[in-house]
């Protein structure tokens, strides 16, 4: 054994809905266009801010701002401070927060 946990194992390992997810809202499967993509559920624990994190890179890395956007200040709080290190080195750099702050955002261009 190389001394990990199953629980190690499931930190790495990628929900299949995940990839699904990425892929799909992405575009990948659905036009063959990048970012012509479509809505994907993600239910309650399959990993949805992972999820619209690597969307977030994969857009900032072809130069588009993303916006990763939710209900709750705190979730929004939560998940970037999650990802910070990852984005920051992809020099994605997204926009969290919740639906008001990005229309505010997005206004004050």
């Amino acid at each position: 054994s190389d001394g990990s946990s199953s629980e190690d194992e499931c930190l790495r390992r990628p929900h299949t809905v995940q990839v699904i997810a990425i892929l799909c809202g992405l575009g990948v499967w659905t036009s063959g266009k990048l970012l012509n993509g479509s809505f994907v559920q993600v239910g309650t624990g399959e990993g949805k801010s992972v999820v619209l994190a690597v969307q977030a890179a994969v857009c900032g890395l072809i130069g588009i701002k993303p916006y990763v956007v939710c209900y709750s200040s705190y979730l929004s709080r939560r998940d970037q401070a999650d990802f910070e290190k990852l984005l920051e080195r992809l020099e994605a750099n997204p926009f969290y927060g919740t639906f008001n702050e990005c229309c505010e955002d997005v206004l004050q261009g």
